[in-house]
């Protein structure tokens, strides 16, 4: 390693808050301080305004203990009323917990004419939870909902707190905690998670040959001049251009290709995979923050990890990418769009599919989406606007890969996951294509019916990045020293 030092970044305490959006300490009110933010070691690091001072500044700014506002403008100090009836007084509060006592009573009648004489009942009928009709909650019996998508936004009330209904893939009921047998598939909350069968359909449907003809372009894309390989594995595909930039405050980079089939009647946008290195690593250290919920907002109201934002936007946007595909567009209309790539280029790729789509560049039966390695992209809201907007799309895994379990999510169907925690989790879309074998020519696959992988395939053996690095039985390097032998993967 060498030390690169053309501008050095001296992080001291009169300096740390020189970040991407402005000095925090120029910041002079709470909500505009609440919303800014700056760059410590290529993260993104929110403002705080410090209460106390009335000051804002970067981390370690507030005293430890003292009142702190970071990232919602409503969290800043609001004064509650003072004027008469609108204040809180304690004969208030002793007067309404007087009714939260009477309540316990079978009949409260009586407890109310003594201490609130002023009240009357008005429901004398008694909610009582015991075992056998724990599910009596303020929908309906968990039990009694027939289809998935009903179970799924059905909920009860167990000991005042509220617990959704679980749809059990297997035996096709619906039921509540504990109902569905462990390692089983189970829907909650989400209708959009129902299962799905993937198309059959010729032209529809995944097949081998299919992800072995795209990742031949994902492995093609890795060459500073992919003309060579593309020319002796698929010679109807001809480069358009091949776009290379910087994509994270610690220089690294990022590239993808766009190329022509006429053959095919196809445009192809193809991502490079991850760097297996400082970018990986980079990467890893952004998914701890995802997996707490700190998501980049992107199109159709989605979240992204925000490295995948900052990559996306210097690539594909930044670069000219956007505007020499849109050039295509005119150049060849009709051809279809496949999007495609490999570990982070999955995740780019899912997110330009979106993006075209939902920006309408291209309508939504002409985009394409097969990846390969890709990690959690985005939040529920992102794997729900991928479904909704793209009808072909598979995800291609191979086995135990350790990058397609990053973010780590939790079990939806997990007992103390609340609907906020669901929401705020790393997500998946449909349709996942996992060959549980080495990806050679004639071994089988199964397409998954669920959004998630929880049910699909083993999650907690997803630790393997020598999977990661090997799709079809090629190691990339040897693939392209042999200059992409058309034997050597199709």
């Amino acid at each position: 390693m060498f030390l690169l030092l053309t501008s050095a970044v001296v992080l001291i305490a009169t300096n740390i808050e020189a970040g991407n959006v402005a000095l925090c300490k120029d910041q002079k009110d709470c909500a505009t301080c609440a919303q800014s933010y700056i760059y410590v070691f290529g993260f993104r690091e929110y403002c705080r305004w410090c209460v106390s001072s009335q000051s804002c500044g970067g981390p370690f700014a507030c005293a430890p203990g003292s009142g702190v506002v970071q990232r919602e403008p409503f969290e800043c100090p609001t004064k509650a009323p003072i004027v008469k009836g609108r204040r809180y007084t304690d004969k208030l509060g002793r007067s309404l917990f007087a009714l939260c006592l009477a309540v316990k009573e079978a009949d409260p009648t009586l407890c109310l004419a003594n201490n609130r004489p002023d009240m009357f009942l008005l429901l004398t009928s008694a909610v009582v939870l015991i075992a056998t009709n724990i599910e009596a909650g303020n929908v309906a019996l968990c039990k009694d909902q027939k289809d998935c998508a009903t179970c799924a936004q059905s909920y009860i009330y167990v000991f005042g707190f509220r617990e959704y209904c679980r749809w059990c893939v297997s035996s096709q009921s619906c039921g509540g905690p504990f109902a569905c047998a462990p390692g089983s598939g189970v829907v909650q909350r989400e209708p959009f998670e129902c299962p799905t069968k993937a198309p059959i359909v010729k032209g529809r449907r995944y097949t081998d040959k299919l992800g072995r003809s795209l990742f031949a372009l994902c492995l093609a894309v890795k060459e500073a001049d992919p003309t060579l390989c593309l020319a002796n594995n698929r010679p109807d595909v001809k480069l358009v251009r091949r776009y290379d930039v910087e994509c994270d405050p610690s220089h690294n980079h990022c590239a993808a290709m766009l190329a022509v089939s006429d053959a095919a009647k196809s445009i192809y946008v193809v991502y490079k995979s991850s760097n297996m290195d400082r970018q990986l690593i980079t990467e890893f250290v952004h998914s701890i923050a995802a997996q707490l919920g700190a998501w980049e907002k992107f199109h159709a109201g989605a979240g992204v990890m925000t490295y995948f934002y900052g990559a996306f936007q210097r690539l594909f946007v930044d670069s000219g990418m956007k505007t020499d595909l849109a050039k295509l567009k005119e150049k060849y209309p009709g051809y279809k769009v496949w999007v495609t790539g490999h570990s982070l280029g999955g995740s780019l790729a899912a997110m330009t599919a979106l993006y075209l789509v939902n920006q309408t560049i291209f309508p939504a039966d002409r985009v394409r989406l097969v990846t390969f390695g890709e990690p959690r992209t985005g939040n529920v809201a992102f794997a729900r606007a991928v479904e909704e907007n793209i009808k072909f799309r598979y995800r291609v895994v191979h086995r135990n890969d350790l990058v397609t379990n990053v973010p780590t999510s939790m079990d939806p169907a997990g007992v103390f996951v609340t609907t906020a925690i669901a929401e705020r989790q790393p997500h998946f879309y449909r349709h996942l294509v996992f060959y549980d074998n080495d990806m050679k020519r004639g071994d089988t696959f199964d397409v998954c019916d669920l959004s998630e992988d929880h049910s699909c395939r083993n999650l907690a053996a997803a630790n393997n990045i020598l999977d990661h690095t090997n799709y079809f039985g090629i190691n990339a390097d040897e693939y392209l020293k042999e200059k992409c032998k058309k034997d050597l993967l199709n």
